[in-house]
């Protein structure tokens, strides 16, 4: 779990829910950065939705994209329900 310890001016910190992740552009391994660790799930998850292990598929592992839906930018791909753009 990450928190977000904001000081406030009244004394102690607060966690304050972030509405932006920006992290410096630097090659790092992902186990270091929790943004490149998002990114390596959707990623996997997204070649589930092609490839599906066996694991994946008892574990209902498709699924995940519907979490993904409140989130997601759809406008990318108008073929493809979940917005990814297919080549």
């Amino acid at each position: 779990m990450h928190y977000n310890m904001v000081p406030s001016l009244y004394g102690g910190a607060r966690n304050l829910k972030l509405q932006y992740i920006i992290e410096d552009p630097v090659l790092r391994d992902s186990q270091y950065s929790l943004l490149h660790q998002m990114n390596d799930v959707v990623a996997y998850c997204a070649k589930q939705l092609y490839e599906p292990n066996s694991y994946m598929k008892r574990k209902g592992g498709i699924n995940f994209y519907k979490r993904l839906s409140d989130v997601s930018l759809k406008v990318t791909s108008r073929k493809n329900p979940y917005g990814i753009v297919e080549l």
